[in-house]
């Protein structure tokens, strides 16, 4: 990974937006004095790439701005790619990822989610940051991070830089491909038990079959005897049936005939009543004929009056309609009376309410001017409040920024007193006693002026803070006057409109007053519907004149309507007349036809009588063939069933010897899936940490070692190496194997001691080769795959001639690597790189960067 820019907005000590271009070198040291941001850089990229930084989440987001980005655009395998990562406050953060293609323009490459898109970033760099920062970065406080490791997460770094994990690949598809051999096996030996159980009832099949055949031939021939028996009594109920039939229209016939005998009876009853009937109302002719000449008389003074109660119902209909006007007239001034009466009704209410409006609309415009007053200040207070709120933020920073400035002057002094050497451990000068103690005098005025800034700030806080809070306060009244305003504007003007609408309402109750007055005056006196009233006086006149006696009419209608049956009276005498000869020849006829049908019952009686006992007398002994039919078709059903078992049983007998061939079937199928799952554990252990993973690394492990030794002897002058073991010997002293492990030895003049027991220059000699050298067999491995070294720590641990060792070895690996970063506060040191990385700090815009080539 080559950087080729990177941008960097807000994040950490970087306040205003900043851009570093590493186009125009090769090696480059970034200096400035300490707490400028010269690590911050490292941070960035390390941040964009993988999201991890010295510190995380919320806290590298610069303290005067919201929200933090950096952008990083780089050269990786022949391809340019652009990761972009930004982090507001106090919300989720966004990272893009991006691939420039060969017109030039970014193609997208982000994913669905960050943790994804991170995920996509460390495939295609093919490492985590844990890998990254061990084979690329030696970040401040972390140059000593591979050798501090256990010996077995060692391993694992140098399995992760020298890219084995696609072997844990191979080992896990190696593993997953036995576990579905293992499954398929499985289930053939579930197939193989099932097959087993099923020749194991082979016996057991067979005496069923011939139970089932023994029960089938049994039932066959209860079921061919019961068809001859039930044909044999089919026949003689099919002549039964014909001798049945003859019975039932014998007595079909004799009912017949009795019914008819039946009817003519009645009919001749009924003869007979009518000639009754006609002779008893010929005796009462003369009674009959004078009231008949009533009748007519009654009839005819009736239709006299008739014609006058014609006319007289003529204007009766003539009175109606200015009745009707005289009515409808009424009703509309009653009803407009009422309507006056009930609006009448609300003047006491209206005037009550008229009075309390009057009373209560200057107490409400007071309140309004009273509230308006308050809001009026609000302006003032607001712009008090955003002055303290700002010299709050600024006090704040400045205060964060005095800490972080004590906390490093703490730290120099803590180092200066603890020193035991002659060398000065912040600059590497030779260091007298008074040149300590004078130092620490400096550092220590230095500190308890930057202490009294800081109280200082830190009363001007609590006092603005205090003044702050009442300053909200008052804004929060200035909003609820404001609220109140509103509510209190929207009462006074209801109550206005509503006092302008009482007023008009009383004006018009005054008018209802009046009119009301006027309607009842009328409705006393029958004074309206002047002439509906004269029209219906010309009618009446009219009426009186006719002399129409409407209750003469009615007494003559009732006496006609009494007489009015004589007529049909008289004509019945008349018809009794004519039918009373003809009746009496009917009944006559009637009476014979019943003679003949009497004599014809007890004939065919005696026929049906004697046809009913032979069919009974035949019928005897007859079985129930219903049940016989049904007892058969129970037998078919249970011959069929049993043919049905029969078959089942007989198949169940003949698949064993189809299972005998998939058993062997199956059997040879095991047999290679078993050989295949032991070839696939033989490649799980083969793609295993202690198989060709093993074998690669210590096939590694010289090449590492030789060239940590190259760098470690100019770093020394010579006097120390590094030997790498991979093999230990268990504490048990009765085992004969050793176990695998990866330990660190140095070699010194004093004799090979364990890495842990060297400290200071000495160690970080050591980190600094064996990190120098992982980083060159990578290079030389992979391609290009790590081509960027940065060194952020180191050169104060050690002496002049240490730090000339280490200029030497970074010049010596220049070639093998891009670009080269290192990181330095000394200033001897500058003129010693070809380019420079200059980082500077201000109070007000925080880090700055400038490029000097």
């Amino acid at each position: 990974m080559i950087p080729i820019k990177l941008t960097i907005d807000g994040f950490l000590s970087y306040q205003k937006p900043v851009e570093v271009d590493f186009t125009g070198f090769n090696l480059a040291c970034i200096s400035g004095t300490n707490g400028a941001g010269k690590s911050s850089l490292l941070d960035a990229i390390t941040w964009v790439l993988f999201g991890n930084a010295r510190r995380n989440d919320d806290s590298v987001i610069n303290s005067h701005v919201e929200r933090a980005r950096v952008e990083l655009i780089f050269h990786y395998e022949n391809a340019v790619y652009r990761v972009a990562r930004e982090k507001p406050r106090n919300k989720a953060g966004t990272l893009e990822f991006n691939i420039r293609n060969e017109a030039g323009d970014w193609q997208v490459l982000t994913a669905e989610s960050i943790r994804a898109t991170e995920a996509r970033i460390c495939e295609t760099l093919r490492m985590q940051y844990d890998t990254f920062i061990n084979a690329s970065f030696f970040l401040q406080g972390k140059a000593d991070q591979f050798a501090q490791q256990k010996p077995s997460d060692r391993k694992r770094i140098l399995s992760s830089i020298l890219g084995l994990e696609r072997w844990e690949t191979y080992q896990n598809e190696a593993a997953s491909r036995r576990k579905q051999v293992q499954a398929e096996i499985d289930i053939l030996d579930g197939r193989l038990t099932e097959i087993s159980n099923e020749l194991n009832e082979e016996d057991l099949r067979r005496q069923k079959l011939a139970e089932i055949e023994t029960q089938k031939d049994q039932i066959t021939k209860q079921r061919s005897a019961q068809e001859a028996a039930l044909q044999g009594f089919e026949r003689l109920e099919a002549v039964l049936t014909g001798q049945r039939q003859a019975v039932e229209r014998m007595e079909s016939d004799l009912l017949s005939i009795l019914n008819r005998k039946k009817q003519l009876s009645l009919s001749l009853d009924d003869r007979q009543k009518e000639i009754s009937a006609s002779e008893s109302l010929l005796k009462d002719e003369k009674i009959i004929e004078a009231r008949f000449k009533e009748w007519e008389s009654v009839r005819r003074e009736k239709e006299k009056l008739d014609s006058l109660a014609l006319r007289f119902h003529e204007l009766e209909s003539q009175c109606q309609k200015p009745l009707q006007q005289i009515a409808s007239e009424r009703g509309k001034l009653q009803q407009e009376l009422d309507s006056l009466n009930l609006r009448l009704n609300e003047a006491p209410n209206v005037r009550q309410e008229l009075t309390n409006i009057d009373r209560e609309l200057p107490l409400t415009k007071a309140k309004l001017d009273a509230q308006n007053a308050i809001v009026e200040n609000r302006s003032a207070f607001d712009a008090d409040l955003h002055t303290v709120t700002d010299l709050i933020s600024q006090l704040s920073a400045e205060n964060g920024q005095l800490k972080e400035t004590m906390q490093q002057l703490r730290e120099r002094m803590d180092q200066l007193q603890a020193v035991i050497g002659a060398d000065c451990p912040l600059c590497g000068q030779p260091l007298s006693s008074d040149h300590r103690t004078e130092l620490l005098a400096s550092l220590e005025k230095e500190g308890k002026s930057l202490a009294d800034r800081y109280r200082r700030n830190q009363q001007t806080i609590k006092e603005k803070t205090e003044e702050k809070i009442e300053l909200g306060n008052r804004l929060k009244e200035c909003d609820q006057a404001a609220s109140l305003i509103q509510e209190i504007q929207r009462m006074y003007d209801q109550s206005s409109i509503r006092r302008a609408f009482l007023l008009q309402k009383q004006e018009e109750l005054k008018a209802a007053e009046i009119r009301s007055g006027e309607i009842q005056f009328l409705l006393s006196k029958e004074d309206f519907a002047e002439d509906a009233r004269v029209a219906l006086k010309a009618v009446v006149s009219e009426m009186e004149a006719l002399g129409f006696d409407a209750g003469k009419l009615e007494r003559l209608t009732a006496e006609e309507k009494h007489l009015r049956q004589v007529d049909e009276q008289q004509q019945e005498i008349k018809r009794a007349k004519a039918r009373l000869e003809p009746l009496r020849r009917e009944a006559a006829s009637l009476s014979l036809q019943i003679e003949e049908a009497e004599k014809e019952i007890y004939r065919r009686t005696d026929e049906f009588e004697k046809a009913k006992a032979q069919l009974a007398h035949d019928s005897e002994g007859l079985p129930d063939i219903p049940a016989l039919r049904q007892e058969l078709a129970r037998l078919r059903q249970d011959e069929a069933r049993l043919i049905s078992e029969a078959g089942g049983a007989r198949q169940r007998v003949q698949v064993l010897n189809t299972l005998r061939d998939r058993q062997v079937e199956i059997n040879n199928q095991r047999t290679e899936l078993t050989r295949l799952v032991a070839r696939y554990k033989t490649l799980e252990r083969a793609f295993g940490k202690d198989g060709v993973q093993a074998l690669l690394i210590e096939e590694a492990l010289p090449e590492i070692e030789t060239q940590a030794n190259e760098i470690l002897d100019r770093l020394s002058g010579g006097s120390m190496s590094v030997q790498f073991a991979t093999q230990k010997e268990y504490k048990d002293k009765n085992r004969d194997d050793k176990r695998e492990t990866l330990d660190i030895l140095i070699g010194d003049g004093a004799g090979v001691r364990a890495y842990e027991l060297f400290s200071g220059g000495e160690a970080f000699r050591v980190n600094f080769a064996i990190r120098l050298a992982l980083s060159r067999v990578l290079a030389h491995r992979a391609g290009a795959r790590l081509q960027t070294l940065v060194i952020d720590e180191g050169f104060g641990s050690q002496d002049v001639d240490g730090r000339q060792r280490l200029i030497e070895t970074i010049n010596l690996v220049q070639q093998d690597f891009s670009k080269i970063l290192v990181i330095t506060h000394l200033e001897e040191l500058k003129e010693a790189f070809p380019a420079r990385i200059e980082v500077e700090k201000s109070e007000m815009n925080g880090s700055r960067v400038s490029v000097i080539l």
